[in-house]
């Protein structure tokens, strides 16, 4: 079965990186691909607002749970059909909640 593996690392030089404003196209486009041409893809993204949309889109449907693995440090991140993440890892995804407690 074919599924796309998303790698989070938010310091690989060659990662993704994607315009706000332009990030649920974009996924939404990777989606779209993928079920066009139906083969394994492999994206490097190295910020978190493409990882939280395409754990939107799982919640809404557009793309099905089993589809779509997330990775980070050599590791899969476990996912429901709700694109909620069963275990946190420290330093995945967590640059912007960082920040967000500094403000606090």
């Amino acid at each position: 079965m074919a599924k796309i593996y998303v790698m989070y690392d938010p310091f690989y030089s060659g990662a993704v990186l994607l315009l706000d404003g332009l990030v649920e196209k974009q996924v939404k486009k990777l989606i779209d691909e993928f079920y066009y041409n139906n083969h394994n893809m492999h994206i490097i993204y190295g910020s978190t607002l493409p990882i939280m949309q395409l754990r939107v889109f799982i919640k809404e449907g557009v793309i099905k749970a089993t589809d779509i693995e997330f990775e980070f440090l050599d590791s899969i991140v476990e996912h429901d059909s709700d694109g909620r993440f069963g275990l946190w890892p420290s330093g995945f995804c967590d640059y912007d909640m960082k920040l967000l407690d500094k403000l606090l």
